[in-house]
């Protein structure tokens, strides 16, 4: 599925007359030192392994960055967002694609586990998906740990104050030097 992405990507920047180098690795293992001034965690990365992956995703970003440098996470699957917006059950269409998620909480591992069914051309698929549920001081610390201060969170992209059940966190952070 990565490849697909990848041509897809590629394709775009092309159309774009873009020139950028595109690869698959595992963000935990990065080979990149101090290369960077900027790194975006985005989508369902963050808290997508066992703290141990998600511990090593945030130190390999703090590698691949200059002293300095920039960390922009999203750290949306937290508790504080989405334990008091639980919901069992829902639909949502994006796109062509009408999908239906079925979530569960698991306290014991503090794990969102999320049952999916996506709808597209009269053709069903199924998947599952598992996210680690940590609380904002959690995150913060495990920032802290990587070699980052946290600069600011948001509830969004319009820097709005994030705040007991605001459906996005962001995070910025700064390497230290």
């Amino acid at each position: 599925m990565a490849e697909e992405f990848l041509a897809a990507a590629r394709a775009a920047a092309k159309q774009r007359n873009l020139t950028m180098e595109l690869e698959v690795a595992d963000v935990r293992s990065l080979s990149f030192r101090a290369e960077f001034d900027a790194a975006i965690c985005w989508g369902n990365s963050f808290g997508f392994f066992d703290d141990a992956g998600n511990a090593g995703l945030l130190q390999s970003l703090a590698c691949a960055l200059r002293p300095g440098g920039r960390l922009v996470l999203d750290a949306s699957s937290n508790a504080e967002s989405r334990l008091p917006n639980f919901c069992q059950r829902e639909w949502n269409r994006v796109g062509d694609i009408l999908f239906q998620e079925e979530n569960e909480y698991d306290h014991a591992q503090g794990r969102m586990i999320t049952h999916y069914t996506f709808v597209r051309g009269g053709k069903e698929e199924k998947r599952t998906g598992s996210h680690r549920i940590y609380t904002y001081r959690e995150i913060s610390k495990m920032l802290e740990e990587a070699g980052f201060a946290l600069v600011e969170s948001y509830a969004s992209l319009s820097k709005e104050p994030f705040k007991l059940g605001a459906n996005q966190l962001l995070m910025e952070a700064i390497k230290a030097s």
